[in-house]
């Protein structure tokens, strides 16, 4: 965001181009104080990260940067409301993304 500095150690989230997997792992590794980086082979217009592990952020001890395009996000969201409101509840109680969708049993066989 233009006029914002952050400073802390960097954890790498290297995304596959337009896939947010990556960004499900970092959140199941990040610590306080660190910033994540998330990269993409190429630019494009996608969200890496979106309402829902951004609400996993602060379970963790993270907080999520808003997107620059609020009112684009603030709709998207609205429409989702009611298919995320059972997930939204599991990511306040703790559980991740990254091992309800199986990708830590993925990782680890």
């Amino acid at each position: 965001m233009p006029g914002r500095a952050v400073a802390g150690p960097a954890r790498t989230a290297p995304c596959g181009q337009d896939d947010n997997r990556a960004v499900h792992e970092v959140t199941a590794h990040v610590r306080p104080g660190e910033v994540v980086v998330l990269t993409m082979p190429e630019p494009r217009p996608v969200a890496l990260l979106g309402d829902l592990l951004a609400t996993q952020a602060p379970v963790r001890g993270a907080v999520a940067v808003p997107a620059a395009d609020v009112e684009r996000t603030v709709t998207a969201v609205r429409e989702r409301l009611a298919k995320e409101a059972g997930l939204r509840a599991r990511w306040r109680a703790g559980e991740l993304s990254y091992d309800m969708y199986g990708m830590r049993a993925e990782d680890e066989s």
